[in-house]
C-alpha cells in the first residue's frame, strides 16, 4: 500500500461537483497536458487500497480517501482525463493548515527533506507549493513531519486514522 498527497484546487472544473467526480470520490487529471506532456503519469502508478491525502487549495489537508480502482480513461469537456474511483472518504477534523506545517520546528524537518532529494514532493525547499504537482508520493519522511504537526495540532497523527480502521463513509 502506498501513500499520495493529491493536490487539488476545489475550483478547478465545472464537473468536480457531478456525481461520481466530487473530491474524496475520484481523483481527476488530464490524460496530457495543454501541450501533449505526459506530466499525470503518476496516475497510472496508483492501485486500489493507496490511501490519498488530500491537499485542497494548496490550503490545509482536508481529508484522506482509499484509491478503489486503477486509472482509467474518461471524456469530460472535450478532454479526456485520468480518473481513479476513491473511497471511505475521512475528513480530518481539523484540518492540517499549510501554516502549521511549513513553521519552524516542522519546517526545518521539511526544508532538509527537499533539499537533498530528486524526487517528487508537493512542496519544494522554500516551502512553496511545487506547480503542476498535482499527484506526488507521500514519503515516510514527509508523513512522519506531517503527523508530528497534526499531532500538536489535534492531539492525535494522520496515519494513525487510517491505520485503526478504514474510513466507513463512502462520500
Amino acid at each position: 500500500m502506498a501513500h499520495w498527497v493529491e493536490k487539488l484546487s476545489s475550483r478547478s472544473y465545472s464537473f468536480r461537483n457531478q456525481p461520481g467526480f466530487e473530491i474524496g470520490r475520484a481523483l481527476l487529471t488530464p490524460e496530457r497536458s495543454k501541450s501533449g506532456g505526459d506530466i499525470y503519469k503518476l496516475m497510472r502508478s496508483v492501485e486500489p487500497g493507496d490511501i490519498i491525502l488530500h491537499l485542497t487549495d494548496s490550503a490545509a489537508f482536508t481529508g484522506w480517501s482509499i484509491a478503489r480502482s486503477k486509472a482509467s480513461i474518461v471524456s469530460a469537456e472535450s478532454r479526456l482525463w485520468y480518473r481513479i474511483e476513491l473511497s471511505g472518504h475521512a475528513p480530518l477534523n481539523p484540518p492540517l493548515r499549510r501554516e502549521d506545517f511549513f513553521k519552524p520546528p516542522f519546517s526545518t524537518d521539511l526544508q532538509r527533506i527537499a533539499d537533498g532529494r530528486g524526487r517528487n514532493l508537493f512542496f519544494e525547499w522554500r516551502l512553496r507549493m511545487r506547480q503542476g504537482a498535482y499527484l506526488t508520493p507521500l514519503a515516510p519522511d514527509v508523513l512522519t513531519v506531517l503527523d508530528a504537526a497534526y499531532l500538536r495540532v489535534a492531539g492525535r497523527t494522520i496515519s494513525e486514522q487510517w491505520s485503526r480502521k478504514q474510513p466507513t463513509s463512502s462520500t
